[in-house]
Formats: structure tokens, C-alpha cells, sequence
């Protein structure tokens, strides 16, 4: 067993941690599934914090992902516009 100073920060881990749910959600963040875009939010900003964003996420994996955020936005066709009209 290795021996980690207190004041150390575990890159790699943290990393692999961020990675796992950007593709699956821990078990024990279920209860957040309504919330997937936030939690995707801040999985990315801490991996860009990390600088490990662009070893994380691949071109491929990365047009998906933008393609989930877009498919999440109402536009007036979806009838929204009329709700909100004066």
C-alpha cells in the first residue's frame, strides 16, 4: 500500500473519475439523472481545469456531446415561442 501525502492531488484519478461519468453515472449519482446536463458541466470544467480535457474526450466523443447539448434546446418550432409571446 502506498503511502499518499494529505496534500497531494490525484490528477490521474480524478481524471478517470471525471471520464467515467461522462460516460456512465455512478450509481450513487442516480437521483441526479434530471440534472445530466449540469453534472456535464461540471465533468468538463474540471477536466479543463485539470488540463486533461482534450486527452479525455475524443473528436468523436466531443460531436456527440455537442450534439446531446443542441437536441436539449427548445426553438420555436416546438411551440415555446407562442407561450412566451406578448
Amino acid at each position: 500500500m502506498s503511502c499518499v501525502p494529505p496534500n497531494s492531488f490525484l490528477i490521474a484519478k480524478h481524471r478517470k473519475f471525471l471520464d467515467r461519468c461522462l460516460k456512465v453515472l455512478p450509481a450513487a449519482y442516480s437521483s441526479l439523472d434530471a440534472n445530466r446536463l449540469t453534472l456535464l458541466f461540471f465533468a468538463l470544467s474540471s477536466l479543463d481545469i485539470l488540463d486533461e480535457l482534450e486527452r479525455a474526450i475524443g473528436e468523436e466523443e466531443r460531436r456527440k456531446l455537442i450534439g446531446w447539448i443542441y437536441s436539449l434546446q427548445l426553438t420555436g418550432q416546438s411551440g415555446t415561442r407562442e407561450l412566451f409571446a406578448d
